[in-house]
């Protein structure tokens, strides 16, 4: 069985965990299922999968210049916790959980086809690095709660989990999906999703007369902020210079200047400027891959939803909607921060001593990702303050959470990291106390999860998504009318503008 094990594990790390590897494969079986030609099938796939490594350039970027942004951070700050990093608790895992977390993940994968094909969750998650984030954390949790000589059980009931995660968190944000793209053909498929709903459900409940930050109006001489690249990196290079200063201020000087390699503090300073340019290049590099994927990818799966699932959805990484609220993006990543320290505080203050729960100290990557995500989706819904407010959830619910969550890790909660975004630690949380019962309660709890979840899951499908429901419909009518009266106030001016034209023209 050793063989199989390779190959398994071959699949799984070397293809299932590359995206642009997936999204290529897919594009090309959509294209073959549409009948094109041996050389459009080829390009097409090639297409995609470049748009996709050309999205994860970008994200390469935005991630090294972030990084000795949060280093500066927690030096001037002094703060001392976990920081939650999906990719480094993943590798400590992977030396005691490598062969399990394989099968886990190729099972899932199958039970999740046969989930699209099958039901009404006619979602096909593509976000290959998030599934092996997520069977690795299955695998962990579930050999804590099962113990010693239960592979097999962790094998099959986290292949199950997995499976039912994959399908039912696309279906239920798909409603404020479909708000923000505008359409049925794309779903979100990234475990941030809670943060994303609950970003959406504050963004409908504060914003209801909201204008969308994609609206913001410059005085004339700040007309060149309108340009995202631009005002994203305008806001990097304030935030970086004020961190630079203080940590000049604050820090020994060989320290400071050991963060970013410099070899005086003017040096110093210019590096961090340098970083923050960086950052904005990033954010660009992104938008592009992101527009490269679609223009294959959504064809492409017509076919697939023709011949292989009918009236699949591709679920795609966070970053696909960051094209539809650029503005939002920047605002969510920022306030998301600011609720990552308010929630440290409460937890310094309050949930640690109180509870035992771990610091979490705020990682900026995250706050980007998941945070800029959650300002594109409360904007959607509240405008400007749904932007602001729906970050700041998000912040709070990523520094909360994975605290929790390492309670149920075992020895791997003393990692000095967890799994960071929102879904971990819900569903993480959920299935290490289910489980932590013992026996074939254990068992049966489990799945239990696995059968409410998709239960609910094909009921919301039903009732909601297909039937069109649209959150925050009330504002969508404010807007309109807000429109139409700037519209009919500038046709108004223009009907007396050209009426005082007309009588200077003709004095009699």
């Amino acid at each position: 069985m050793e063989w199989l094990v390779v190959v398994l594990n071959f699949i799984g790390q070397q293809i299932l965990n590359v995206p642009a590897y997936l999204i290529g494969i897919i594009t090309a079986v959509g294209l073959m299922a549409l009948k094109r030609n041996s050389g459009q099938v080829i390009g097409g796939a090639l297409k995609a999968a470049l748009g996709f490594l050309i999205l994860g350039a970008g994200a390469n970027v935005v991630v090294g210049s972030l990084d000795p942004l949060g280093t500066l951070i927690l030096a001037v700050t002094g703060a001392q916790g976990v920081i939650p990093t999906n990719e480094v608790i993943t590798a400590i895992a992977q030396d005691e959980f490598g062969a399990q977390s394989a099968y886990v993940l190729t099972l899932g994968f199958l039970v999740m086809l046969a989930l699209a094909r099958f039901t009404p969750l006619k979602y096909v998650f593509l976000t290959g690095h998030h599934m092996v984030f997520m069977a690795t954390m299955l695998t962990v949790v579930l050999s804590v709660g099962f113990g010693d000589g239960q592979s097999w059980l962790v094998v099959l009931i986290g292949a199950l989990l997995l499976g039912v995660i994959m399908v039912v968190m696309p279906a239920f944000v798909h409603p404020w999906t479909k708000k923000i793209t505008g359409n049925d053909t794309i779903a979100i498929g990234h475990f941030g999703t809670l943060g994303y709903i609950a970003a959406g459900a504050a963004g409908q409940a504060a914003g209801k007369r909201s204008k969308s930050t994609e609206d913001i109006k410059f005085p004339q001489g700040l007309k060149f902020l309108r340009d995202s690249m631009v005002a994203t990196s305008l806001s990097m290079v304030l935030i970086y210079m004020v961190f630079a200063i203080w940590g000049l201020i604050a820090l020994p000087l060989q320290d400071a200047l050991d963060i970013f390699g410099s070899a005086d503090a003017g040096a110093f300073i210019m590096a961090a400027f340098a970083q923050a340019l960086q950052f904005g290049v990033g954010v660009a590099v992104i938008l592009y891959g992101v527009r490269t994927v679609l223009g294959e990818l959504v064809p492409a799966f017509q076919g697939i939803a023709e011949k292989v699932v009918p009236g699949a959805r591709p679920a795609l990484d966070i970053p696909i909607v960051f094209p539809f609220g650029a503005n939002a993006v920047l605002i969510g990543f920022l306030s998301s921060f600011a609720g990552g320290l308010i929630a440290l505080a409460v937890l310094a203050v309050w949930l640690n001593p109180v509870f035992g729960l771990a610091l979490i100290l705020p990682g900026m990557v995250p706050h980007f990702f998941t945070g800029g995500g959650a300002g594109v989706y409360g904007n959607a819904t509240g405008g400007r303050i749904g932007a602001a407010i729906g970050g700041f959830v998000n912040g709070v619910i990523i520094t909360i959470l994975p605290a929790i969550l390492l309670l149920v890790l075992g020895d791997f909660g003393f990692a000095n990291s967890t799994f960071g975004d929102a879904d971990f630690g819900w569903f993480g949380t959920l299935v290490g106390v289910s489980v932590g019962v013992g026996g074939g309660l254990a068992v049966i709890l489990a799945i239990l999860i696995a059968v409410v979840l998709v239960s609910v899951a094909i009921v919301y499908q039903i009732r909601v998504v297909d039937k069109g429901w649209v959150p925050g419909a009330k504002r969508d009518i404010w807007v309109a009318e807000e429109k139409a009266a700037e519209k009919a106030v500038l046709d108004a001016e223009k009907a007396r503008r050209k009426a005082e034209k007309e009588a200077a023209a003709d004095p009699v």
